[in-house]
């Protein structure tokens, strides 16, 4: 199996993309990353939902089922190694709907994942990833370029032994990790779905490899379900983002990550964690800083429904996020997305180029 890092919507992240992809975040467990929204490192991190905090349900004892929601408990980004998704994807067209549990945990925390906060409001914040600048070849030597601006010793993935899933309706067999050290598991087809009941309690426990076992914990949630399939965004206006609310009230938060410049290796997204109620707003004037760090061609936006759970161990922090999410269609003034097949770029004119898969 090919090597990858997932990265959930990081989003962190977990752009939600288990793998890191150059360039979703997106939350991502298929191991060549397919059914990933596309991101780049954009604070989803080393296999970890989006987020700041730092650990703080700690794992341990699974909460009794009815005891009340489960509170978001995200890694901070400088100190993020990796974690498991459990995402439930839901049907579309003529594809049923189906779950997987993927992961990776890494040695060290990756340089090009601790995306910094340029500004905030309300629920939403706009981030920006960092400026890496190293004289040597740091990828040559097997190395990453740090934010010292001298190369560092990559994140080296590590196994955690089998890894248990409980409290699905079907029982998934234990995971075990792959010769890169990644883990990846769908849920079989005959099995019900969607895999739970909201709120059902969601365990998951590493028998321990490299590093000694820890269990986490998930709540089950509802597919998630956009009508809308494209959104327009007006700099001088706020975004009103819908979603069907969920069968019943329970632990789920949603989170929103908006990237505009994508194909312009722009490393800015707005990412927005809010209440699973149905509806969001995202603030006109952080879309216009957003839109101010650049613009390319097929922006979109990363909507995720999810639980998270965190704990230490001794690299860093670790994640458990059980995830359902999808990506929609952005539009922005005056920008005309291209894609093109040799010499010609659709559906640009004769006088146009298409850059950044824009046409200018």
């Amino acid at each position: 199996m090919p090597t990858s890092r997932f990265t959930f919507i990081r989003s962190k992240r977990l752009v939600l993309s288990v793998g890191r992809v150059a360039g979703v975040a997106t939350l991502c467990v298929a191991p060549l990353a397919a059914a990933c929204s596309s991101s780049s490192s954009d604070g989803a991190g080393q296999g970890g939902a989006t987020g700041s905090g730092g650990g703080g349900n700690m794992g341990g004892a699974a909460p009794a089922a009815g005891s009340g929601p489960l509170a978001p408990s995200p890694c901070a980004l400088d100190k993020k190694v990796g974690g498991f998704a459990f995402t439930v994807t839901p049907p579309a067209d003529n594809a049923v709907g189906h779950s997987e549990l993927g992961g990776s945990i890494y040695d060290a925390v990756a340089p090009s994942d601790v995306w910094t906060t340029k500004a905030t409001e309300g629920s939403c914040r706009l981030t920006v990833g960092p400026k890496l600048s190293c004289t040597a070849d740091c990828a040559s030597m097997g190395q990453s370029c740090g934010a010292s601006g001298s190369c560092v010793p990559a994140p080296v993935v590590k196994a955690v032994g089998a890894v248990t899933l409980s409290g699905l309706l079907a029982a998934l067999p234990p995971a075990k990790p792959f010769s890169n050290g990644s883990y990846y598991a769908p849920v079989p087809s005959t099995a019900p779905f969607p895999p739970f009941a909201v709120e059902d309690v969601v365990t998951l426990e590493t028998a321990g490899g490299d590093y000694p076992g820890f269990t986490l914990h998930g709540r089950g949630i509802d597919p998630l379900d956009v009508p809308t399939m494209s959104f327009d965004i007006k700099t001088d206006q706020d975004l009103t983002v819908s979603w069907t609310p969920p069968s019943k009230a329970g632990s789920a938060t949603v989170s929103l990550s908006l990237d505009l410049g994508h194909h312009g290796s722009v490393s800015a997204k707005l990412i927005c964690d809010v209440p699973d109620t149905g509806s969001a707003v995202v603030p006109k004037g952080l879309l216009t800083q957003l839109a101010a760090e650049g613009v390319a061609g097929f922006p979109s936006m990363t909507i995720t429904r999810h639980t998270m759970d965190s704990t230490m161990i001794a690299p860093g922090c670790v994640e458990f996020d059980v995830a359902s999410s999808l990506n929609r269609e952005l539009t922005f003034p005056g920008l005309v997305s291209c894609s093109c097949s040799g010499m010609t770029c659709a559906p640009c004119t004769a006088t146009q180029t298409c850059v950044n898969s824009a046409c200018q």
